[in-house]
């Protein structure tokens, strides 16, 4: 994963997070297995949150609750 795009850091869930603001992509970690992950983002008063992600390593489906 190319680190340099990601020149913000974001509070996700309560966690910091680098931020890609031109592709509104945080990089967040999977509770499975703890892989870095690039995943969509989205701002509502100031406040990042995402849908869900699958893993990219082991597949597990991330929801905001397992954050």
């Amino acid at each position: 994963m190319d680190m340099s795009a990601f020149t913000e850091n974001v509070t996700v869930k309560g966690e910091d997070a680098p931020f890609n603001p031109e592709r509104s992509v945080a990089v967040l970690y999977c509770s499975n297995c703890a892989e870095a992950n690039e995943v969509d983002v989205f701002e509502d008063n100031g406040e990042y949150s995402f849908s869900g992600f699958v893993c990219e390593k082991c597949g597990h489906y991330n929801t905001p609750e397992d954050m």
